[in-house]
This record gives structure tokens, sequence and C-alpha cells, in this order.
């Protein structure tokens, strides 16, 4: 080791012990750490045998003055500066914290829109329902709460009505016969019964989940808008069975089947039944 020779301690290994710790452990621990601690570098002998070598305290203050200048260079240079370091933390909290505000406020905004879109989806399909299976004349009355007045009809006048011409009373005719009484076993005429009014499939869009089931059930029935929403594209671009399906394993339970178009279908009572609950 030359000039420095006398600064190494060889010691033997009877007195190794777990305050003996190498040289480059020994600089990063502080004043108070190191004060009970002993610092040394491993060595080897003309036989290549290892021996761990005491520091003295003189050459441990040069390597411990000859680090700091390195870290000195390197700061200068901009490797590992305390104060480069410092800098770019305080620019990583100031952007979580305008990224988190503005994520709060997007939230919110999402929110709020949310929450107009499904208020006005559910006027607007009550109000659809309403009109196409009760028949409801909604010209004074919209599920919105607002109410439109309507046009009042022009007041009568005073003046008295023309008295109607007496006309004389029509000659007594002979009753007209009763009509024949059906054969006993003949079955009884069937009751006049009104035409149901056909409502075609629809859809409460702005309130579609985007989960693909009607999609994959029948994609010519039911088809995505550029919301990624689904809508009913052709209520007869397949069978009834489809769409009543596609009722049933909504998530969100917004597609309503409306009326069969297949009248021929054996099946028809059956699908009609399971498609009220979704009317």
């Amino acid at each position: 080791m030359g000039a420095f020779a006398s600064h190494f301690h060889l010691v033997p290994p009877r007195f190794w012990h777990a305050d003996l710790i190498p040289l480059a452990q020994f600089l990063t621990l502080s004043s108070k750490e190191s004060a009970s601690r002993a610092p040394f570098i491993w060595i080897a002998d003309q036989d290549n045998r290892l021996h761990k070598a005491a520091v003295a305290w003189p050459l441990v203050e040069i390597v411990r003055q000859r680090l700091d200048f390195w870290k000195y260079l390197q700061e200068n240079a901009g490797v590992h500066s305390y104060h480069a370091e410092r800098a770019v933390e305080k620019k990583v909290k100031e952007l979580e914290s305008d990224f988190q505000k503005r994520l709060a406020q997007v939230k919110s905004e999402q929110q709020t829109a949310l929450a107009e879109a499904q208020t006005s989806a559910v006027e607007e399909a009550m109000d659809k329902l309403a009109s196409a299976l009760l028949g409801l004349d909604l010209e004074g009355l919209s599920f919105s709460g607002k109410t439109t007045e309507r046009p009042r009809a022009a007041a009568v006048t005073s003046a008295p009505a023309p008295e109607a011409p007496v006309e004389k009373a029509p000659a007594p005719t002979e009753p007209a016969a009763p009509a024949p009484a059906p054969a006993a076993g003949a079955p009884a005429p069937a009751p006049v019964q009104e035409e149901a009014l056909d409502v075609d499939a629809w859809i409460d869009t702005p309130l579609c989940t985007s989960c693909n089931e009607c999609i994959e059930n029948n994609g010519q029935i039911f088809q995505y808008n550029e919301d990624k929403q689904a809508f009913v594209a052709n209520p007869k671009g397949g069978p009834y069975a489809d769409i009543v399906k596609a009722a049933e394993r909504c998530p969100v339970s917004i597609i309503h089947p409306g009326t069969p178009w297949e009248k021929d279908d054996p099946d028809l009572k059956e699908l009609v039944d399971r498609a009220k609950p979704f009317q």
C-alpha cells in the first residue's frame, strides 16, 4: 500500500464483529451512527487470502472529503443535484394537484350532464308511452310538469235560436219481425273486439349501458348510434321473439317490445305475456 500502509491494520478473524463494517457503508452513516463502528477494507496477501484491514481515521476523513468533492462535481453537472431533485418533486406535486382538480371538475360535469339526460329521457319515454299505448290526449298536459292552455271556444251569443219546424209524426208501421233465434247446439256469435293499436319496439337510448346483449341477440333489429348506445333500427328486422328475449336480457330494462307484427306466430300468446313487464 506504499505511503498509506501505516493507515491500515489487519484484524484477526477472532476480533471480527458486527460493528466492523465496510468503508463504503461507513461513509453513509451519520456522526452518531458511526461513533461505535469501525471501517475496514478487504485486502489479499501474497497467497491470495482475504483479510479485513481496519482503516485509520485520518484516511477515512481524506476519503470523505474526496467523496464530498465528487458529489459537488455531480451536482454542478446536474447529476444527483439536491436542488434539481427538489424542483422536480415540487413540479410533479403541482401537476398532480392540477390533474386531480381537473378530474374532479370533469366528473362533476359528466354527472350533471348524465342527470339531465336521464331526466329528459324519462320524460320523453313517459310521454311517448302514454301517447302510444293509452291513447291519452296530451295537448293540455305534459309529464314534464308543464301545462299548456287549450284555446277556449268562442262565446255563444245570446240571440235566441230559431224555432225548429214541427214535423208530422210518421204513420205507424208494423213492428219488425224479431231476429230468428240460433239453432240448438250452434255456437254463439263471437263478440266484436276493437282492433288493438300496433306499437313498434323502442328503447330508452340515453339510458343504454352498451352491454352488447341486444346487439349480439339480433344485429338487424338493434344497432348502436355514434355514442355506442342502442336503438331499434328495424323493428321488423327479425322475429318478435328476439325482441322479447333482448328485453329480458337487458340489465337496465330499457327495451320495450311493443306489439308483435307476426300475427301467425304459434307462440304469440306466450310472447305477449313475456313482453308485458317491459311495455
